[in-house]
């Protein structure tokens, strides 16, 4: 495999595991996709540009996404057309009365034939 290919495999990884395998996006992370946006790939340039402006909103993983979502949706998109979220923003959880979120969400959802199935497949 040529030298270039893999160079931009490995920072493309590297990319990825900032923004979904560490807990937070440490400054050395930021000095890191600084020298990424300086890449010759166009893609890992602009992957680097993407998620060093996550990193800035949302540095911290947990509740990331809902942050995003609600101070900076056009990133968010970005995310989805760099294949760097593995879901499209019509997926999102909905936001609940009480701040708590569903996953996934149904008009259709009713909660009493969930139970009834569920007292059916129980054998006791």
């Amino acid at each position: 495999m040529p030298g270039d290919k893999r160079r931009a495999i490995e920072a493309r990884l590297e990319i990825e595991g900032f923004l979904f395998h560490q807990s937070h996006i440490s400054a050395k992370n930021v000095d890191r996709l600084r020298q990424h946006t300086q890449s010759p790939d166009p893609a890992v340039a602009n992957a680097a540009t993407v998620v060093l402006q996550v990193a800035v909103i949302a540095p911290f993983r947990r509740k990331r996404l809902r942050l995003l979502r609600h101070a900076r949706p056009d990133l968010v998109e970005a995310l989805v057309e760099l294949n760097l979220l593995p879901f499209t923003p019509k997926e999102y959880p909905v936001d609940l009365d009480d701040g708590t979120s569903e996953p996934f969400a149904r008009e259709s959802f009713d909660a009493r034939t969930l139970e009834e199935s569920l007292a059916e497949d129980i054998p006791f």
